[in-house]
């Protein structure tokens, strides 16, 4: 019986979720259920020595651990006990000070190297959750509110240093392709695309706000923005109806010529960009014809602008590329039946075997909750559908852990966007609530 089913037993409860001895456990669903595996965001992010991976399945988080090569220390993942605020919410994770950094709509959580949570604040945000990005010494956290962008200090143990500061807004809504961040040595950048171009604004490790300088570049047709800093320079990369095209700038803001990067004949959607060293990497989506996408990659000298032979990395990315580094070891994620890898070395731009799986898709069946009656015990979950219809479902448990329903008990329909089930006995009667899909 495998360990990350959903489980019971007629003892406590960390036994009947599934945590507690082995001999103990019995499956309440015969599908896979509550499966800490497999969400349909995720985030990857290195604390200089080792990975953390981070999906959210339903409104549920778990983690999973990789060595510096990528290689992973997990054969299932790691629950985090963090509640999202709505289902498929996409996780920010960043290094800082040895440990981690998790930021969702409604709080920022401190992890250690073993994905457990030190610390948890609210978040108290003004909107949605763009970035989430350290220097070592600080965190920057940027959200967003229509076309409006706001940045927030934390220290590393992530206790805020300043309240929310807005500091422009992006040409129209999707704020989130028309923002990029990087951080250099003299603090955090903000690259937007705005009404009067490209801007470059500076945020030092003490909250400190520039003024926005407007960039003598042409962003005409720009349909998302990516940056990273080579050591040097930051490389700006945008896509186009057509091929993408960059520049370079430097801290002080000097700006290179625009360049296109010939990526070929497909359309290509520009999803990451990693710079060290004077080389850099864009990473660009291809639609091959329906649902088929292929992840490749081309290199960059960034003092010579000379734009390397695209190379294929991985298939089925279409999406929510995750980057991070540790030392030479380049690793990639993307969520694709599950959430997949790929280590790249970084001298040879060469893949380290062949892309793999870092968490199974699972059902979207999530958020269990239990309740002990008379003599038995009744178990209450939510599974998402296709059509994102939340259907609460439950199962009888006796006292010897054994299901006594041959299948799941269906009980009603629920919006995924609202509150999970939750059970309570009382009075010989089970209670349960869940959120609906009207008021």
């Amino acid at each position: 019986m495998e360990k990350d089913q959903c489980t019971v037993a007629g003892l406590g409860l960390e036994e009947k979720l599934g945590f507690g001895p082995r001999a103990y456990q019995h499956i309440v669903s015969n599908a896979d259920l509550f499966v800490p595996a497999g969400g349909s965001r995720s985030a990857i992010a290195s604390n200089g020595s080792e990975f953390l991976g981070v999906w959210t399945q339903g409104l549920s988080q778990f983690a999973v651990r990789l060595d510096a090569m990528g290689r992973l220390l997990d054969a299932s993942g790691i629950p985090l006990r963090i509640a999202s605020s709505y289902y498929g919410e996409t996780p920010l994770l960043t290094g800082a000070g040895g440990n981690f950094i998790l930021v969702l709509a409604q709080s920022v959580s401190l992890l250690d190297r073993d994905a457990r949570v030190l610390r948890r604040v609210g978040m108290g945000t003004p909107g949605v959750p763009l970035m989430a990005l350290s220097d070592g010494r600080s965190v920057l956290v940027a959200c967003s509110s229509v076309s409006s962008i706001f940045v927030r200090l934390l220290a590393t143990d992530a206790t805020p240093i300043t309240d929310w500061t807005t500091i422009g807004s992006t040409f129209d809504l999707s704020v989130e392709r028309e923002a990029a961040f990087g951080v250099d040595s003299n603090g955090y950048v903000a690259f937007l695309a705005t009404k009067n171009g490209l801007t470059m604004q500076r945020i030092s490790s003490r909250g400190e706000i520039s003024p926005a300088t407007v960039l003598p570049v042409d962003i005409g047709g720009l349909q998302r923005l990516k940056t990273a800093f080579d050591g040097e320079r930051h490389i700006v990369v945008w896509s186009t109806s057509a091929n993408p095209k960059a520049v370079l700038v430097t801290p002080d803001g000097a700006v290179s010529d625009a360049f296109v990067i010939p990526t070929g004949s497909l359309p290509s959607v520009v999803l990451g960009v990693d710079a060290r060293s004077g080389r850099s990497f864009v990473f660009f989506s291809e639609n091959r014809g329906g649902l088929l996408y292929e992840l490749s990659a081309v290199s960059i000298d960034d003092a010579s602008r000379q734009v390397g032979v695209p190379f294929v990395v991985a298939h089925n990315v279409a999406d929510d590329l995750s980057i991070a580094n540790v030392n030479d070891a380049l690793l990639l994620s993307w969520p694709y039946a599950g959430m997949n890898g790929e280590v790249l070395d970084r001298p040879t731009a060469v893949p380290l075997g062949d892309a793999f799986p870092i968490a199974r898709r699972a059902a979207e069946q999530n958020a269990p909750s239990i309740a002990s009656g008379a003599n038995v015990d009744l178990v209450v979950w939510s599974e998402v559908d296709t059509l994102n219809t939340m259907r609460v479902r439950a199962r009888r448990i006796n006292r010897a852990g054994i299901p006594l329903d041959p299948t799941p008990i269906e009980l009603g329909t629920g919006d995924p966007n609202t509150i999970a089930p939750t059970v309570a006995y009382g009075g010989g009667e089970f209670l349960i609530a869940w959120g609906a899909t009207q008021k």
